[in-house]
This record gives structure tokens, sequence and C-alpha cells, in this order.
């Protein structure tokens, strides 16, 4: 609902965020706040929360610049492109045709909403120009702090689940797979 750019911005404010990324928020000195995405738009504009953690389609689709026109950048949760998960054991059973399947239809899956997202940016660029969308910029010491707090809620995650250990490792080590 106003322009945030430093950590200290930040402090006190309530931030609409689910699982892990409610403990960042707390971890950085907001206040991560649980509220249905469907109650997102409704709670901007009552000011039971003060910003919303968000993909494109909050702008495009839900219109929430109408109640909070700043988008904030810089926090390096600006592209949620999807995911695909598969049980270990199970795709290990699988032939190597139903693999190559698989693999094929997730890369085309990763382009379709990849193009979706880059043509949805389009429309927020043009609200960018229209005045309707502001565009918020993090300060460099703030992005530092997004950082430190992201590695140490990895490591807090991967002392809590075992089965996260291997995922945070990837994360931290930069590795694609």
């Amino acid at each position: 609902r106003e322009p945030i750019t430093s950590c200290e911005d930040m402090q006190g404010k309530k931030f609409r965020a689910e699982g892990a990324w409610t403990d960042f928020y707390n971890n950085m000195g907001a206040r991560g706040t649980f509220v249905d995405g469907g109650e997102a738009y409704m709670a901007l504009s009552k000011g039971v929360i003060d910003t919303t953690q968000w993909d494109v389609s909050a702008v495009t689709g839900m219109n929430i610049h109408e109640v909070a026109p700043y988008r904030i950048m810089g926090g390096g949760n600006d592209v949620v492109p999807g995911h695909i998960l598969i049980n270990l054991k199970k795709w290990e059973s699988l032939p190597d045709n139903l693999k190559a399947a698989l693999k094929g239809a997730a890369k085309d899956y990763f382009d379709a909403l990849n193009d979706i997202y880059m043509e949805e940016m389009k429309k927020v660029d043009e609200l960018v120009k229209q005045g309707k969308v502001k565009l918020s910029y993090y300060d460099d010491a703030c992005i530092k702090k997004h950082e430190e707090v992201a590695v140490k809620l990895w490591d807090e995650i991967a002392k809590r689940d075992p089965s996260a250990v291997k995922a945070v490792e990837l994360v931290k080590s930069g590795e694609k797979h």
C-alpha cells in the first residue's frame, strides 16, 4: 500500500505470506501474516495487511494494484515458473520412454508458463507506464539481509526436515537439476 525500499520500511508491516515465507518475513522484522489468497484484495483495501507476496497474476488477474499500487522489486521472488514433483521411487520405476515423455512435457510446461509470464509482465509494464503500478526497489543493504535471512531459514528448515537437506544443499550450490 506504500513504497518499501529498505528493511527499515518493512518493520512491523503485515506481509501476506504462507508457509516458510511467513517465517522469512518475521525474520526480516515484518509480520508474516496468512490471509487466504481470495481475501487478499479486500484485506489490503481494509488495511488488514500492508502488502502481499504473489506473482504477476496478482496485478494482471486480481487488480491488486488498485489497492496496493507499489510492486516491490529485488526481493528474489519475482518469478514463479511452476514446478512438477514426482516421487523418486515412482520415477525410477518408469520405463525410459515414459521418463522421456514426462521430461519433454515438463519442458513444454515450463516454456508455456514462461511465455505466459512474459506476456503478463508486458501488461504490468503498460500499467507502470500509465502510473497505475509504481515500482519500489529494495536498497542493497536490504537485498543483502534478504539473502542472509533466507540462508538462515534454509538451514533451519533442513534441521527440521531431513528430506529437505539435499534440496537446501542444491539451492546453496546453485546447481540446476
